[in-house]
């Protein structure tokens, strides 16, 4: 249809409201999956959740290999977005280069270069992007 968002690779995202995406996302894709943050997660507090592995899983792997940045896998449950996003902060730091979330062992989406560079595996639905454009979270750059 005329002026809704089509997911292709023809086309590009710009990130208006990081901390919203990622909410939307989470719950999105929340059950059976894991989220990895990359970067300097000092400013956080998600390190210090009892879940929080600082190991790299099959699918969830460090992005940056020099310098070595803080890294963390988390459970993500639908009960555990609230306090995933309370230990990241009001805001998402500019410190978290990389953002990843698998679901049944497969990576679903990957917000990389601090929300610069992203991928949206099969799960992001068409209904999940045209809600976040009508919510001007999300805004499509490039052709049609």
């Amino acid at each position: 249809m005329l002026g809704r968002p089509k997911v292709d690779s023809a086309r590009r995202w710009k990130v208006r409201d990081k901390r919203k995406f990622l909410i939307a996302a989470m719950t999105e894709l929340a059950g059976d999956a894991h989220i990895s943050l990359e970067g300097d997660l000092s400013v956080t507090r998600v390190l210090n959740l009892t879940e929080a592995s600082g190991d790299e899983t099959a699918i969830l792997k460090r992005n940056t290999t020099w310098p070595v940045q803080d890294f963390v896998v988390l459970p993500l449950e639908p009960e555990s977005i609230k306090m995933i996003v309370a230990n990241i902060g009001g805001t998402v730091p500019r410190g978290i280069i990389h953002i990843q979330i698998e679901k049944c062992s497969k990576l679903e989406l990957g917000l990389y270069d601090s929300f610069r560079s992203l991928f949206f595996g099969s799960r992001l639905t068409q209904e999940f992007f045209e809600r976040l454009v009508l919510e001007d979270v999300l805004a499509q750059i490039g052709a049609s």
